[in-house]
């Protein structure tokens, strides 16, 4: 059932409950499909062989239009039950056609590092139309946001989540003894400009892309502006709205509406040193970590 309503606790209860509420309409399919042009001609392009498809609206218009979107924005403070929001990161992730990707069962919280991990959630915005099933859509597992579970890197793949196919970062994933604890996965399908939010504590997963159109979707890091960073190195995050705190992230400048090129040559610098220093804490590598993993092309 789509959200269209606007009762900020009834949408506040559904997610304590559950850990995550969709489909919400958020903007059109012209608006997602602008968007995913502007995705993709940034993400072909050849700088120094590599690009990045993380935190990308610090310097895409349509991205950072999304981010700070009204709509989503409101959806966000009545879930994280706040009027003091930031922007910690952002990711674009694809799914080609009828290709082997999946997402393992796994949680977002695992090595973040942020805390308290309850008031952080993502949004996450189809770009492209439509992320059914068939395409490899996010599956939740209900009241599963309760919990801690540990999470594995190894090769056991006893419940066919580790390998090369895993498409998570550290290729992590939940082990099938603790996934017989949870509750049933629910699909949830979008349409282009859709979104869905699920809390950072949320148990998720996608399946492998069997359509023969490309899956793109834009997942935005919210959280209120209580949540510090419990690792080493200090991180930078984008004021969206509330108080504006620097006490435990730097800000980010916002791209203005339409930006010129000098402004995006600084976001493209405030960029890869906010990827480095996140990689540093996501990888454990303390002060002497450098930029490369988080700037490889999705393919």
């Amino acid at each position: 059932m789509t959200i269209t309503g606007t009762d900020d606790d009834h949408i506040h209860k559904l997610f304590q409950r559950d850990g995550f509420i969709g489909p919400i309409d958020i903007i059109s399919k012209e608006e997602a499909h602008d968007a995913l042009i502007e995705v993709q001609n940034e993400l072909s392009r050849q700088e120094s062989g590599t690009t990045s498809r993380f935190k990308l609206h610090l310097i895409l218009p349509t991205i950072s239009k999304i981010a700070h979107n009204p709509k989503l924005i409101e959806a966000v403070k009545a879930v994280l039950n706040s009027n003091d929001i930031m922007l910690w990161s952002s990711d674009v992730n694809t799914k080609q056609p009828n290709s082997s990707g999946f997402y393992a069962p796994h949680q977002d919280c695992a090595y973040a590092g942020l805390s308290p991990s309850c008031s952080v959630l993502t949004a996450w915005i189809a770009l492209s139309h439509p992320v059914g099933e068939a395409e490899g859509c996010l599956q939740f597992y209900p009241g599963s946001h309760t919990a801690k579970y540990p999470h594995y890197t190894d090769e056991r793949n006893d419940n066919n989540n580790a390998g090369d196919n895993n498409l998570l970062v550290m290729g992590q994933y939940i082990d099938k003894n603790s996934m017989t604890t949870m509750n049933k996965p629910v699909s949830i399908e979008l349409n282009g400009g859709q979104a869905t939010l699920h809390s950072f504590d949320c148990v998720h997963a996608s399946s492998r892309n069997t359509s023969n159109r490309p899956r793109v979707g834009l997942a935005l890091r919210y959280m209120t502006n209580t949540v510090r960073q419990t690792k080493p190195i200090r991180e930078m995050a984008t004021w969206i709205c509330g108080s504006r705190s620097e006490e435990y992230f730097d800000l980010e400048p916002r791209l203005p509406e339409d930006p010129s090129r000098d402004d995006i040559e600084r976001g493209r610098v405030v960029q890869k040193d906010g990827l480095a220093r996140e990689e540093c804490n996501y990888f454990d590598r303390g002060s002497s970590g450098t930029a490369g993993v988080f700037e490889e092309v999705s393919r």
